[in-house]
């Protein structure tokens, strides 16, 4: 339940920060059409599969939830956080342009992170920040502070129900084979059966509830 909590919190926060200007909270009011489009729409598909996998216990999209919010905090931290802290140069400018240009989808020739400084003056720098401000470089705001510090909580919140579903279906689970070609799969009464495959060579598997006390 706190992982879905933080899942809807962590969309909807980044929806109505997008959405609504509340400037000099967001920049959003320096956005064209299309940016605040694209980064609605994108966004919202990206982060709305995570709760949906939770809520409806689909495996598949809970494991991607997991990989999603972890990603999604590195991004963050390349786009607005390795800038603030320092200025690349050298090899690590390449490595990091590069870095920076996956984060930001910005694969024109050219330096990535002086496009991104531009982009950063025109939509962000006149918003508020709690950081001192560093002449020349990136100053995360108040908006993505708290847009960062949600998606740290929610990748970790996200990891651990994971791994909490997961221990949950083998718990109590016992699996036995008679020597010959029948094996029993013993589960504890009121479980969860889900059955996916076939066992090659064992033709009769029998599923039985069992009360373990």
């Amino acid at each position: 339940m706190l992982a879905i909590t933080c899942q809807i919190a962590l969309l909807a926060y980044h929806q109505i920060t997008t959405l609504i200007d509340l400037f000099p909270f967001n920049g959003v009011r320096n956005y064209s059409g299309r940016e605040r489009l694209a980064e609605l729409g994108v966004n919202g598909v990206l982060m709305s599969l995570g709760p949906i996998g939770f809520l409806f216990e689909s495996r598949g999209l809970m494991l991607y939830g997991v990989v999603y919010y972890f990603v999604l905090l590195a991004i963050e931290i390349v786009i607005w956080w390795i800038p603030y802290f320092s200025i690349p140069t050298g090899l690590w400018r390449r490595a990091y342009n590069r870095m920076l240009s996956v984060a930001t989808s910005d694969f024109e020739k050219g330096d990535t992170l002086e496009r991104w400084l531009v982009t950063y003056g025109r939509l962000h720098s006149e918003t508020l920040t709690l950081l001192p401000l560093r002449r020349g470089r990136i100053v995360p705001n108040m908006e993505h502070i708290i847009l960062h510090g949600l998606t740290m909580i929610t990748a970790v919140a996200t990891l651990g129900a994971y791994r909490a579903a997961s221990g949950s279906d083998a718990q109590g689970v016992r699996i036995t084979w008679d020597g010959n070609s029948k094996v029993i799969v013993s589960v504890p009464v009121g479980s969860k059966i889900s059955w996916h495959g076939v066992l090659a060579g064992y033709p009769h598997v029998y599923i039985t509830s069992s009360n373990d006390d």
